[in-house]
């Protein structure tokens, strides 16, 4: 963890433990600091989970950018500073209970009644930590030669305590071959065995059947919100050649990536229909006749149905896993710019395209001085610039949840301001949908 991101965590725990809930850091980061990641797995009562936590993670000093939830009483908050947006992030792993799907290791009330203070971090008890710890590499895998180190460190911490939270759940003989591979540090033959090992694990669990009835409807919810109020975010930069687009949209794509779960660059149209190689960035953009008025109708049905099937194929699944989509120029850059295109039929079909297709969560409008972008790029008459930097400006003006910038400043000043813009419109986003504001 960077000491930006150690300083963050910090800050999260003050505003945390000011609004008066209750909870623990887990799986040992007493020493948080030394991480060197970004994520740390937090729990705390499941009352608070989607809401108390959530409000006070985004107070004072800290910003809540993203909500992912994770389970019907897990979920994923990601914060950065208030004062630099996109400086830094901190993903909170924050559980209520302690699960692996409908089944349930620990209630959250059993881990804060054992917690204890080590430092400057309310940690589980030792043997619980551990349990959790192992149940999580069973169930992810063993990835690093440091997992089986962190085992045997948090077992060796209390081995009686230990042992006697592996008996809960595994056989005397599965309980004392986890003993010896803790006092060995040779964890090979559990990781090699994993799967039968988490089985054993899960038989053990309680698994009542009304936590188990709640635990599927609340799931089927869950799911389903995942897709009507997806996680993601697309963004469109336009402007005129040689404002930037490209820099700029991968300087920002940069910052605040770390938000999302994936990231996608693209350019144009989805490209459902055509392979993407074909519809890149041409160098002298104006330098083809317009296509016939037959040819420019058939372009238009084609694009017509490559924005619309791109979005319901492409697009909204990939909203849906939490994926930042930065896509430079659309269909609204058609009609500013129908040379590019070599479109050379009436505007009406183009107006009907736009008001049929989804549009991206925003758009960024780079503008600039026409003699500046001219003085960068060439290849487009100085009359023809200056009409489209105003056209630009005019569907800025005109057009809901579009942002325009002065892209005449340097790239750090211009994707620092953007991705303010950004941070902040996903900040309201998570705090509109978590109803924060009606408390």
């Amino acid at each position: 963890m960077t000491l930006d991101s150690t300083v963050l965590l910090r800050t999260a725990i003050s505003s945390v433990l000011a609004s008066d809930i209750p909870f623990c850091i887990m799986h040992d980061k007493r020493t948080a600091e030394e991480s060197t990641g970004s994520e740390v797995d937090c729990l705390t009562s499941k009352a608070f989970v989607l809401t108390s936590f959530a409000d006070a993670l985004d107070s004072g000093d800290t910003m809540l950018v993203q909500s992912l939830q994770r389970q019907i009483d897990g979920c994923v908050y990601i914060i950065t500073p208030r004062c630099s947006p996109g400086a830094t992030y901190l993903w909170l792993d924050v559980y209520g209970d302690y699960r692996l799907g409908r089944h349930v290791l620990y209630t959250s009330a059993e881990i804060l009644a054992s917690s204890q203070v080590i430092g400057d971090y309310t940690v589980p008890a030792p043997g619980v930590d551990f349990i959790m710890y192992l149940t999580k590499k069973l169930f992810l895998g063993f990835t690093k030669a440091s997992d089986f180190s962190r085992l045997s460190e948090l077992y060796n911490i209390d081995s009686n305590e230990a042992f006697k939270e592996v008996s809960r759940f595994w056989c005397t003989s599965s309980a004392e071959r986890i003993a010896e591979c803790a006092s060995t540090g040779d964890w090979r033959e559990i990781a090699k065995n994993s799967k039968e090992y988490l089985k054993e694990l899960i038989a053990n669990c309680r698994t009542e059947l009304l936590p188990g009835v709640r635990y599927f409807a609340c799931e089927s919810y869950r799911q389903f919100s995942r897709v009507t109020r997806p996680a993601g975010l697309h963004v469109v930069f336009l402007g005129p050649d040689g404002v930037g687009k490209t820099t700029v949209a991968d300087a920002v794509t940069a910052r605040i990536s770390p938000a999302f779960r994936r990231t996608q660059r693209e350019h144009f149209a989805p490209r459902l229909l055509r392979r993407a190689s074909s519809d890149s960035e041409v160098q002298y953009p104006h330098s083809l006749a317009p296509r016939s008025r037959v040819a420019s109708a058939g372009k238009t049905l084609y694009w017509l149905a490559d924005f619309s099937l791109g979005h319901v194929l492409r697009i909204r699944p990939a909203l849906v896993r939490s994926t930042l989509i930065v896509r430079d120029r659309y269909i609204h850059d058609v009609r500013v710019d129908p040379r590019r295109y070599r479109y050379g039929g009436p505007e009406g079909p183009l107006r009907i395209i736009e008001q049929i297709i989804p549009n991206p969560d925003l758009f960024i409008v780079l503008d600039a001085p026409p003699e500046v972008i001219h003085e960068r790029k060439q290849e487009v008459p100085f009359e023809e610039l200056k009409r489209q930097c105003q056209a630009y400006r005019d569907f800025a003006n005109r057009t809901p949840n579009t942002i325009l910038v002065d892209a005449s400043k340097s790239v750090d000043e211009v994707s620092a301001e953007i991705s303010s813009h950004l941070l902040n419109y996903l900040a309201k986003r998570v705090r509109r949908r978590l109803k924060l504001d009606n408390r």
